[in-house]
């Protein structure tokens, strides 16, 4: 930096009629101070996009991280929905079988109460 600004004023006074060398040297260091500011900054500005690359990988690696997650319980709701729907065809046999049972225990204690009523009117 000191270099630089030294070379640059040297050159700037053996370029142009100086009238004033302490104004002279103080524009160098300005103009060395702005050119440093401009050099860190694009320092600083590649740090930053390397920074946002890195969350957006990271991102990245979260999004899939989800989407696998989301997949995963997907196929866990669709297990769970056909083992209920396994559960609703097992209810619904018994019910169907229930229900055959009752219909024939009714016609059986209808036949048994029309022949006792048939075997009282004969008797």
């Amino acid at each position: 930096m000191e270099s630089f600004t030294e070379i640059l004023e040297e050159e700037l006074e053996n370029s142009f009629e100086v009238k004033d060398r302490k104004a002279l040297h103080r524009s160098v260091l300005i103009l060395a101070e702005h050119v440093v500011s401009k050099e860190k900054h694009g320092y600083e500005y590649q740090a930053l996009r390397d920074d946002i690359a890195e969350v957006k990988s990271d991102v990245k690696v979260l999004a899939e991280t989800m989407r696998q997650g989301f997949e995963s319980i997907d196929k866990r709701f669709v297990d769970f929905n056909q083992r209920f729907e396994d559960m609703n065809k097992r209810f619904e046999d018994v019910n169907q079988r229930f229900n055959m049972v009752i219909s024939l225990m009714s016609i059986g204690f209808i036949v048994t109460g029309v022949l006792v009523t048939v075997y009282k009117f004969l008797r």
